[in-house]
């Protein structure tokens, strides 16, 4: 999968109470990616989810560290100010729509905006990543991102808008401890919105689904949604 992923990595999925998250943003491929500083105020919105509750982040600075709060699951989740990248052609289109896994559900002959010009396209990045502070207690919850996953005993739950989708392709990537990528698997939401990918052993891994669909003016609009989790 060629196409960019995106997810807030912090330097472990397991802190010990009283350590700092100190969180980067990652942009690449096949979950190998350039980190970029993390700072809240490049995003439309930023949730940090303590056991206790939402936490205020702060968007007059730049703070690069988040304190630990209380013992169990934070969750960190952002959603990104829009983008606008084109196509040069409708083959180059395609070829982005079947690497999301897409094609059978977007008709890529569309010519866009301007017949023989660039297809337009606007995209948005929803993120989540789950970070253990102490004992293993708590699980995963909606925090209000139009597209979202939750990790879930069973499995993991898509969200768009609220709503399970059902039938979604997704990708799952998975690292081991030596940091090396040992999976990248296409899978798909069942009829609950649900999938529950076998993952042996220890890993960290990025679960990520695109939404795409047409705008009024003809160009296209996608959501990435993504969540960062370890198994």
């Amino acid at each position: 999968m060629a196409a960019h992923e995106f997810w807030i990595e912090p330097q472990s999925l397991t802190l010990l109470e009283g350590e700092t998250l100190r969180p980067v943003v990652m942009v690449g491929t096949e979950f190998d990616g350039v980190p970029h500083p993390f700072d809240p105020r490049a995003y439309r919105h930023v949730i940090w989810t303590a056991p206790n509750g939402e936490v205020k982040v702060s968007r007059t600075n730049q703070p690069q560290n988040f304190a630990q709060l209380t013992s169990g699951l934070h969750i960190l989740g952002v959603e990104s100010n829009p983008q606008v990248l084109s196509h040069d052609t409708i083959a180059d289109f395609k070829a982005y729509i079947a690497e999301i896994g897409l094609s059978d559900r977007v008709d890529a002959d569309d010519p866009g905006i301007v017949p023989g010009g660039p297809i337009i396209e606007s995209y948005r990045r929803f993120s989540k990543t789950l970070v253990r502070y102490g004992e293993p207690s708590g699980s995963d919850q909606a925090i209000g991102l139009e597209y979202e996953w939750i990790r879930q005993d069973d499995g993991f739950l898509l969200l768009g808008k609220g709503m399970p989708r059902d039938g979604h392709p997704a990708f799952l990537f998975c690292r081991n401890a030596e940091g090396l990528v040992t999976e990248f698997r296409s899978t798909e939401t069942d009829a609950q919105g649900r999938t529950n990918p076998a993952i042996e052993g220890q890993h960290t891994c990025l679960l990520n689904a695109v939404f795409i669909a047409r705008q009024e003016d003809r160009s296209w609009q996608s959501s990435w949604t993504s969540i960062l989790f370890g198994r």
